[in-house]
This record gives structure tokens, C-alpha cells and sequence, in this order.
């Protein structure tokens, strides 16, 4: 018999968990040609959230707990539970019910129909703020333009992935990570579900900060366009400045037109000057942010500490 294994990251989320798992195990009690076992990635609740999940990991063998011994992330707890998956095939999805598990039979089908990857994509936004949905396409406008690979836009973490891409997942190691951008470089045969997502149950974890990092990190893990960009722009002011001194040499010392310009030399240079430190400083600003996150791959520190275990 096949298992499906449902991965599920929580953050203080104490009070969707119950109502989510009543609706979750209603779908799951109707797959009566599968096992499958449920696992929760505690990402350093503060809030009752471990407690809870030890109370059903105790009655109920098939839900499975890693308690994070401190926040470490979304990402960082999706790719703990893809890790320690034992399923023939495994979905993520939130806890507040922004992923409607009653999609779950037609990931299944998809994946029986020879599909490795299958995707939920929003088509709605309900209830979400306008900068979060600008946000979204400014991001997405960007990384189709000049990302390194394609990710698919309004693309969700609600997903199905078969083992074999289970398989291949494992072996990134990258510590700044976007799942949904791992995943869609490893190719593999994908079809997309299109789902109209409900008002979200409480709070919403992922602050603008988070969303900001998040954006960061898959850009310049997907992208050398801005470093490309530098490169160009020093030779497009290196060949101007270039043409405007011999013109201005020309103009001094044999045409001697004026042109009409009022600006003096120490005007023209200072006004230059400022202009290629503000370029310079930018460049700087672009570097360093690639070399940041040099700096913590190559540290090679564990991409997340476990306190616990509870079934797995």
C-alpha cells in the first residue's frame, strides 16, 4: 500500500491546528487505498502550539512531530519534514487553512497519472493586503525577467512531490533556501491545480520583514543578473565619459564654441563625481549582499537543530 506523507510547518499555531486537522483527516479517512502519516514541523512555538502536538502525537500513531529547538524558519522547517518524509509521495501545506485540503484526492490523481510534481496556484487572494499582493507581482515580474530559472508565478508551498523528487531534494545544502524555487530547478514532469484561497484562520506569521528576506534570498540564489548589470553599467560610463572628455577637449582647446554652458569645471567634475559614487556605492551595496550570503554557505553549520522527536 502506497503512504502519502503531509508535511505541515507551524509557528504558534495553537488555535487552527484542531479545526485543520478535523478537516484534514476527513479528506485523508476518504483515501482508503493509501496509508499515510502527518507531520508537524514546530518552528519554535512560544505558545502551547508543542503541547498540543504532543497530546495527538500520543493518541494518534500517523501524526508525527520535529520540534525545532528555536525558530529557524518556513523553509528551513518544509525541508525538515521533506527530509525526514517516509512517504511514496509527500504535500506540503500551511495549518491555517489557506490550502484546502478537500484538493488533496486531485494532487493524488495527478501524481497516479504520472505527474512528479503538481502544483497549487491562487487564483484569488482573499483578504490579503494590497502591498502583499503588489509585493507578489513586482517579485514575480522581476525573477521571469531575470531570474536564472523559471518560477512559476502566484506558485504556492501547497504541493505534491513524488519520491523521486524527494530524493533529489535532499541533496541541496543550500542555508538560505526558497522550497517552491528548489524545487521547480529540479524539473521533472509538473502539472498546476488553480484554487481560490480562502480568508486566512489568525494571524499571519510571515511579517513584511520575512517576506522582504524571502524575496532577497531567492533573487540573488536564482539570479546574476545584478552582477552582470554592474559590469555593463561600468563599461556604458567608462565609453561616456569617455566620449564627453574628448569632447570637451576638442571644444576647449580647437573648436572653442562654448556651446552656450555656463558650468564650470569644478561644477561639471563635482557633479560627476557624486553621480559614480552614488553608481559605485550601489554596485557595492549588490556585491555585497552576494558575498554575505557566500559567507554563510560556506560556514557549513546545520541547516536546522532538532529538540525533539515524536514518531518519526
Amino acid at each position: 500500500m502506497n503512504e502519502i506523507s503531509i508535511i505541515i510547518p507551524v509557528l504558534n499555531e495553537v488555535k487552527n491546528i484542531p479545526v485543520f486537522l478535523d478537516e484534514l483527516q476527513k479528506v485523508l479517512h476518504n483515501e482508503s487505498n493509501f496509508s499515510y502519516e502527518i507531520i508537524f514541523v514546530n518552528d519554535g512555538s512560544t505558545d502551547g502550539t508543542e503541547k498540543l502536538l504532543t497530546q495527538y502525537s500520543t493518541q494518534y500513531s500517523h501524526i508525527k512531530v520535529i520540534n525545532f529547538s528555536r525558530n529557524f524558519g518556513k523553509e528551513i522547517a518544509l525541508s525538515a519534514g521533506m527530509h525526514k518524509s517516509k512517504g511514496d509521495v509527500a504535500i506540503t501545506m500551511d495549518v491555517d487553512l489557506l490550502h484546502p485540503p478537500h484538493l488533496i484526492p486531485e494532487f493524488i490523481k495527478r501524481w497516479q497519472g504520472g505527474d512528479d510534481i503538481v502544483v497549487a496556484i491562487r487564483k484569488s487572494h482573499q483578504g490579503e493586503s494590497w502591498w502583499k499582493r503588489l509585493g507578489a507581482y513586482v517579485f514575480y515580474s522581476i525573477m521571469s525577467k531575470m531570474g536564472d530559472i523559471d518560477i512559476t508565478p502566484y506558485s504556492t508551498d501547497f504541493r505534491l512531490v513524488s519520491r523521486q523528487v524527494l530524493n533529489a531534494f535532499v541533496l541541496f545544502e543550500e542555508r538560505n533556501r526558497m522550497t517552491r524555487g528548489l524545487i521547480d530547478w529540479l524539473g521533472f514532469k509538473r502539472s498546476y491545480i488553480y484554487f481560490d484561497s480562502r480568508v486566512r484562520e489568525g494571524d499571519a506569521k510571515y511579517s513584511f520583514t520575512k517576506l522582504v528576506q524571502l524575496a532577497k534570498n531567492a533573487f540573488i540564489k536564482n539570479s546574476l543578473f545584478p552582477l552582470r548589470f554592474i559590469g555593463y553599467l561600468g563599461l556604458i560610463f567608462t565609453s561616456v565619459s569617455s566620449v564627453v572628455g574628448i569632447i570637451l577637449i576638442l571644444n576647449k582647446y580647437f573648436l572653442k564654441t562654448g556651446w552656450g554652458l555656463n558650468f564650470s569645471a569644478v561644477d561639471m567634475v563635482s557633479v560627476g563625481l557624486v553621480f559614480m559614487m552614488g553608481i559605485l556605492l550601489s554596485g557595492m551595496g549588490i556585491l555585497a549582499l552576494y558575498i554575505a550570503d557566500i559567507q554563510i554557505e560556506i560556514r557549513k553549520r546545520p541547516l536546522y537543530i532538532i529538540k525533539s522527536e515524536i514518531n518519526i
